[in-house]
């Protein structure tokens, strides 16, 4: 990797401004379906007020970002599918006290429809990986490589047996990245979910099996 080695640490609250970005970047379409729903913008502003908070696969808890220079370039979250069980009530509360009540059943709607496309984790053994973004001025230097390194590290401290994620069908580029880090697709789920702010595009599930 020419240049100086990004820094791969745990994201901190005041990491919020450069991590927004790159998290709505790993998912653009259908973060506008679920959250972009009064202006284009709210999605960003969603995942910012999720972001500085904790207990939803938004906080920076289970973030870990990627730092050239002293600037975030990148980002990706981790946690196990035990983990994620507990996030559904704590996201559910974010978004009412964030749209209120009327807006907020239309957006925990959309937000049930992601999981019939994108199925959640379950269970200790898997470690899942999500909100994977990398600046464009640094894509194609190795960051997303060095993320995936640290990250199945941790799961392997967590002791999950496989780390798991998913990928777009119109992200040809990303699937290409996580072919070459040994990932192979397990199953692929189509989508018809769309609206008026966006879409949620079919997606393949990939895993890894985790060697010490």
């Amino acid at each position: 990797m020419a240049g100086p080695t990004p820094l791969i640490r745990p994201a901190r609250p005041e990491d919020v401004d450069a991590a927004t970005p790159r998290i709505f970047s790993s998912g653009p379409d259908a973060f506008r379906y679920v959250f972009a729903r009064r202006c284009p913008d709210e999605a960003h502003a969603f995942i910012a007020d999720a972001f500085i908070r904790e207990h939803t696969e938004l906080s920076y808890r289970y973030h870990w970002v990627a730092e050239v220079d002293g600037d975030v370039v990148g980002t990706a979250a981790g946690y196990t599918g035990t983990t994620a069980e507990r996030f559904l009530w704590p996201i559910i509360g974010r978004i009412f006290r964030f749209y209120g009540p009327l807006i907020g059943l239309q957006v925990v709607r959309y937000g049930l429809n992601i999981e019939k496309a994108i199925i959640p984790p379950k269970g200790p053994d898997v470690f899942y990986i999500a909100n994977v973004g990398v600046h464009p001025a640094f894509q194609g230097k190795g960051i997303g490589a060095l993320l995936f390194k640290h990250l199945h590290a941790e799961a392997l401290k967590q002791n999950a047996t496989h780390t798991a994620l998913d990928v777009s069908v119109e992200n040809p580029r990303a699937e290409a990245l996580y072919t070459r880090l040994g990932y192979t697709v397990s199953y692929e789920l189509p989508s018809e979910f769309k609206n008026k702010s966006g879409y949620i595009p079919g997606h393949r599930r990939m895993e890894f099996r985790i060697e010490n």
